[in-house]
Parts: C-alpha cells; structure tokens; sequence
C-alpha cells in the first residue's frame, strides 16, 4: 500500500514539474544588469542615436527563447526603452506620452469602448514602423492593459 501511494505521488510530482517546465517555455524573464554586461553591439548602436541622456537601467530579456537588451532611460522630461539584440539590431521603442498625444482615432476608441475609466498610464510602442499604444486604466476598480494600432483597433493579447 506504501509503495503504491508513494508511486503515485512521484508520478505526480513529475506531472506537476513538467508542467511548469512547459509553462516557464513561452515565459519572459527580466535581469536587470550593469553596463559592463550589456553587449558592445548595444551600446554602440544605442549611444550612436541616444547620446546625451540619462540611462535609468539595463536589463536582459529573454522571451521564447531569445535573449535580448532593454536600455531605459529619460530624454529630457520624457522616459523611454530602447530594445535590442544581442548585435546591436533595434528591435523597437517605447516611450511614456499623454493622453493629447494620442492619434483621435484612439482617444475616441478609448472614450467609446471604457467610458469613464482612469488612465494612468500610456506607452507608445514602436516596432519595424509600425506604432501601437498601450493603455493602462482602471474600469469599475479594476486594472486593464488594452492595446490599439493607430487607427484605434484593439489588438488582441497574444496567447502563449
């Protein structure tokens, strides 16, 4: 009888930790690092557009399987991230804006799909030239992260 419920448990156990192996798979994970551990390729390309401001951090990402750099930093008043792969390849922009700097088509998709929601928070994204905004309110007491391209279309989370 031992045996046997000792043997259940490890082939649970098992299930359990393949399970999260298989979850932690599309996974992203963020290592905020120093200087010295951002690639060269990075730095070079990032200090080449963005050479006078001020860096707040340094972090390597690593999202289904691939390993990349994210730089945030303030340009003036405004706070940005500067993403790139390990050769110095950009991979997109974000940067903080404001409600009045969003495209009308998107404040008035915001306005007519979460009526009386609070923003506190909008990102401009910018990846290959193609440019969506990610909005953070709260609806009802609860927070929402929706994101639309510059028409004012959602576009759906992606499913992992």
């Amino acid at each position: 009888m031992l045996k046997k419920v000792v043997s259940i448990l490890a082939i649970a156990l098992l299930a359990v930790t393949v399970s999260v192996a298989v979850c932690a798979e599309g996974k992203k994970e963020e290592t905020k690092i120093t200087k010295d551990k951002v690639p060269q390729p990075v730095l070079s390309a990032f200090e080449k557009v963005y050479p006078k401001v001020t860096v707040k951090e340094y972090e390597q990402k690593t999202k289904e399987g691939k390993v990349w750099y994210s730089i945030e930093f303030t340009d003036g008043a405004v706070t940005k991230e500067a993403k790139y792969m390990a050769d110095g390849t950009l991979v997109g922009t974000e940067e903080d804006i404001s409600a009045k700097d969003l495209p009308k088509a998107v404040s008035k998709a915001v306005a007519a799909k979460y009526a009386g929601a609070k923003i506190f928070k909008i990102e401009k994204e910018t990846r290959n030239d193609a440019v969506q905004y990610e909005i953070k309110l709260k609806v009802d007491g609860k927070r929402q992260e929706v994101k639309f391209n510059d028409k004012g279309e959602v576009i759906p989370k992606a499913k992992h």
